[in-house]
């Protein structure tokens, strides 16, 4: 009885006799790893423990569209970039950074134009 690698040799050689005018790249034979039920069953609830560990920290992130780079809060206050850099500066707007782009929550800019206008009643 051939192996089944000896038959994979064959099966190719007999494809390239065909199809001689044709590249065929070799295939990778499929590996069966052969292992205990019960280092299987301690694997698979290792795995789902380790898919709910990442769904807890996905649940305590805020989504991205809760983020507003400089631009976006120089067009929703109107103001211009330099006035921008001064409030972040004398730390009037709280802000992040994240390499070189700063980044500010939205709920802070709201309740900083919320305080503007009340300072102006």
């Amino acid at each position: 009885m051939k192996t089944s690698a000896a038959l994979s040799c064959q099966l190719r050689k007999q494809t390239c006799k065909h199809w001689q005018n044709s590249i065929i790249l070799p295939k990778k034979a499929m590996e069966i790893v052969i292992i205990e039920a019960g280092t299987f069953r301690q694997m698979n609830e290792a795995l789902e423990r380790l898919v709910q560990v990442v769904m807890d920290i996905d649940k305590g992130t805020k989504p991205l569209d809760e983020w507003l780079d400089n631009q976006d809060v120089c067009l929703l206050m109107d103001i211009s970039q330099s006035k921008l850099n001064t409030w972040r500066r004398t730390g009037v707007l709280p802000h992040s950074r994240i390499d070189r782009k700063v980044y500010y929550k939205k709920q802070d800019i709201v309740d900083f134009i919320e305080r503007r206008l009340q300072n102006k009643k």
